[in-house]
């Protein structure tokens, strides 16, 4: 269970660093970016364009599912791709390594002379802690899998994404304080966290 919290943390941490970077991008482009609205000399109506996507989110997804880490480079992750090849590399080494030793055990088991019938109790629990370990592994295989495949999707459709100058977080302050009776603090000892957004 630890195993599956920790890749789960891992994959999360990945996706909440990888926005960063990527946000401060998109927005020198757009700083950068001539005016897109135009005005005809005889009308002067505005005209806005639309709004497209630079990179396809379709593409991405597909990229990832057949090569995993594929969709990740497509979308300028560069560190992510070797994240999800170790991760992926890991989990389909340990799940070979305890299928062949399933397999072993499990042949001792049927050809073991002992004297119940199927064979010795100790190879059959080996067998199937193999088993258990082997099919645990299939499955953190997979949610590796399908993680790099929502990853890729959901930073595709992020990679234009900015965060405009008025909406951020300015200041954020949190000191302590030893307040006495009066004012507006109350006696005692404590935190101040104060946000300031604009």
């Amino acid at each position: 269970m630890t195993r599956i919290a920790l890749c789960v943390f891992l994959l999360a941490v990945i996706l909440a660093v990888s926005c960063a970077p990527r946000c401060a991008a998109a927005q020198m482009k757009r700083d950068a970016a001539p005016d897109t609205t135009q005005t005809s000399d005889t009308s002067h109506a505005r005209m806005d364009t639309l709004f497209h996507m630079t990179k396809d989110p379709l593409k991405a997804t597909l990229l990832s599912t057949f090569l995993p880490g594929a969709g990740q480079i497509y979308n300028q992750d560069y560190w992510k791709a070797p994240v999800i090849w170790a991760a992926c590399g890991f989990f389909a080494y340990l799940f070979i390594t305890y299928n062949n030793q399933f397999v072993h055990y499990q042949s001792l088991y049927f050809n073991s002379p002992d004297s119940t019938i199927r064979g010795s109790q100790q190879y059959f629990n080996l067998k199937e802690s193999y088993r258990d370990a082997r099919d645990m592994d299939g499955a953190y295989f997979f949610m590796v899998y399908v993680l790099n495949i929502a990853d890729a999707y959901v930073s595709s459709h992020l990679f234009d994404f900015t965060v405009s100058d008025t909406k951020l977080v300015r200041g954020l302050r949190l000191d302590p304080y030893i307040g006495t009776p009066g004012a507006n603090r109350a006696d005692g000892a404590g935190l101040q966290l104060q946000i300031r957004l604009r």
